[in-house]
């Protein structure tokens, strides 16, 4: 399995912070296993991306590193009196949309920024009276007058299980009870495609280029789709249960999906076959995200347990169980990739360090040789812990710059 990632320049700067004055040996080990970038076709990053990825450079340059000596700042953003209840939640990546899925099949919108609302593209009849040549184009084709601070989508006749932006932020991307995906334009607020399946979708994401999805549903399998494509692309059938909650690992090369029968797979998006399975929670799994080097798997279960699995030795490297058995959870890596934060659907926040769990691991050695025992419940691998007064935390999102953000509702 090549479980190593490609540097790029925002990548690179943010690796140059956190290992000033570090060897940087492991960071060539993991791109000499990295994948060929021509292995999985992808389109080229578009001007949009491309902005994108430039802005997170910039800001890459003020980003705090999370560690036992530097807490994370932590904003909490919390639903009152949510019609119809909310399901599921996720934030643009620059952190100025809010997405939340309800119950009554409605998708909201939210813009964080008080002096940028939320814009729609202008109608066709009004595009084509525009000047193409002009120099404020880009600002031209939006209806600044009728811009608002939210705005609902409808379409779905189901409970939203899941939402989930597009690295451009431009597409948004749905999943719900009623056996279909949708995928939503931001700039004119419409549904653009519909994706139909046979069972409900519980989680539906986006890769880090904006060109695949993955899904996993009630119907056993995890799903490979692409927005050029209404039809899949692979269908992975190894997991004997509900297959809970994917991720994109960073290379997009592989999927990773944790399911009701109790195990963590790893899919090959060209092969179509299963290259990892991690058994270790005693019941479903609920949530799964891969550290952005690409050699971790973090996931939590209905057991109340989360688990640190290493993708290069195929095994578990440390756990930390709760009393807690929540139904839900959720991941969320910094940005520098040192530490998670993690939410099992409770009243409160948790901050674990990814760095002092390998230092912990790769020191231990029994006659010379590693010794692969898994950690549990270790000293300094669960650092913080933020307790909120009555909101159920249900989404997790580190800013560009390491803050961290927790989406919740209030229970009354």
């Amino acid at each position: 399995m090549y479980y190593g990632v490609l540097k790029d320049d925002l990548s690179q700067t943010i690796e140059k912070r956190k290992t000033r004055g570090k060897e940087l040996k492991d960071s060539k080990k993991s791109q000499a296993l990295a994948p060929v970038p021509d292995r999985i076709p992808l389109p080229p990053l578009s001007e949009a991306l491309r902005e994108e990825r430039r802005k997170a450079l910039r800001d890459a340059s003020k980003l705090t590193l999370v560690s036992q000596e530097s807490p994370p700042t932590v904003c909490m953003v919390t639903a009152l009196n949510a019609y119809g209840g909310v399901c599921c939640c996720d934030l643009s990546d620059d952190t100025t949309i809010l997405s939340m899925g309800s119950l009554d099949g409605s998708i909201e919108l939210i813009s964080l920024d008080e002096e940028q609302k939320l814009k729609k593209l202008r109608d066709m009849e009004e595009l084509e009276r525009i000047d193409m040549e002009a120099d404020n184009l880009s600002e031209l084709i939006y209806d600044d007058a009728n811009a608002k601070p939210d705005v609902n989508l409808h379409g779905h006749s189901g409970s939203v299980y899941s939402v989930h932006f597009s690295p451009d932020n431009r597409l948004l991307v749905s999943s719900s009870q009623d056996c279909t995906m949708r995928l939503w334009s931001v700039e004119t607020q419409k549904n653009v495609v519909l994706y139909r399946l046979s069972r409900p979708i519980w989680q539906v994401q986006f890769s880090n280029r904006g060109y695949y999805m993955c899904s996993g549903g009630e119907d056993n399998t995890a799903v490979l789709w692409c927005t050029e494509r209404m039809h899949p692309l692979r269908i992975f059938t190894d997991s004997y249960g509900s297959v809970n909650c994917v991720d994109f690992h960073p290379n997009c090369n592989y999927i990773v999906g944790g399911s009701e029968d109790r195990y963590v797979r790893v899919w090959d998006a060209l092969t179509g076959t299963c290259v990892r399975t991690f058994c270790g929670h005693s019941a479903g799994v609920t949530a799964v995200k891969v550290s952005p080097c690409g050699r971790y798997i973090v996931s939590t279960g209905a057991d109340g347990a989360v688990c640190v699995w290493d993708v290069a030795h195929q095994r578990l490297s440390g756990m930390e169980t709760h009393e807690f058995r929540g139904s839900m959870g959720s991941i969320c890596f910094s940005r520098d990739g040192g530490s998670f934060a993690v939410s099992l659907g409770n009243e409160s926040i948790s901050v674990y360090s990814l760095d002092n769990l390998i230092a912990a691991t790769s020191s231990v050695s029994v006659n010379n040789e590693l010794c692969f025992d898994p950690k549990i419940n270790m000293p300094n691998f669960n650092i913080f812990t933020y307790p909120t007064m009555q909101t159920s935390v249900i989404g997790l999102h580190f800013t560009r710059r390491n803050l961290l953000l927790g989406v919740g509702v209030y229970n009354a």
